[in-house]
């Protein structure tokens, strides 16, 4: 049994460790890195509202306050590479698409986001790596376009049109796909194959930009083969 002094002296102890735990619990509550599951939310509805409104310098900023807390979480993480990529600035969209592809089981987080910020920064081998992770993940003929468009960066134009070609046997209104065809084969001097794409898509749709657009790149291919002869 404690003698008086004894008790005294254990119970001044407990009281300096509840006075203890009573002052770290007050430092957490005040302190700007630890927030609650609930301030944790508002803050994430917070950063997300402002990306999606034209504001990603406002998510980021939200987004990295958030991950001094919890540096690998993928909602956070996430939330930081959209502003990235929002706001162009493709080596650091590079970075935290990474992180995120590391940390996160969904490979559709960084789709096809981080295979575009790598073409941005002239990466074209690992964009298309990338773009074809996102395949793997979700073969939708989004990803599949994706895929093409990375595989035509890196010149490799017949392996491009087989991908171009499966987006519009999956989805024959996928009018991008077919133009992105015409665009090969002008690339490839293949004109009149080019130009009957074209034709095609405009009597559909008379005024398509895109259409327009690979017409008059065949225009001027054709310009310079009238004067090569």
């Amino acid at each position: 049994m404690l003698k008086p002094r004894g008790r005294a002296a254990a119970a001044g102890l407990r009281f300096a460790l509840l006075a203890a735990a009573l002052a770290v619990a007050s430092a957490l509550a005040h302190s700007k890195a630890v927030f609650s599951p609930l301030e944790g939310r508002r803050l994430f509805e917070r950063s997300r509202t402002a990306i999606q409104e034209g504001h990603p310098e406002v998510g980021l900023a939200l987004a990295e306050e958030m991950l001094a807390f919890r540096p690998e979480e993928p909602l956070y993480l996430t939330l930081r590479f959209r502003a990235l990529m929002i706001m162009r600035r493709w080596p650091e969209a590079v970075r935290a698409g990474e992180v995120v592809a590391r940390v996160s089981p969904k490979t559709e987080q960084v789709c096809p986001g981080l295979g575009q910020a790598y073409a941005m920064v002239g990466d074209l081998e690992r964009a298309a790596k990338a773009q074809k992770r996102c395949l793997d993940s979700a073969p939708t003929p989004e990803a599949l376009f994706e895929y093409g468009q990375a595989l035509e960066r890196l010149e490799q134009f017949d392996e491009a049109v087989k991908v171009y070609s499966a987006v519009h046997a999956a989805s024959p209104t996928f009018i991008g796909a077919s133009l992105c065809i015409a665009r090969i084969r002008v690339k490839q001097g293949r004109l009149a194959e080019a130009r009957g794409i074209v034709r095609k898509v405009l009597s559909l749709k008379p005024r398509h930009p895109g259409a327009l657009a690979v017409g008059e790149l065949m225009r001027r291919a054709e310009a310079v083969s009238r004067r090569a002869k």
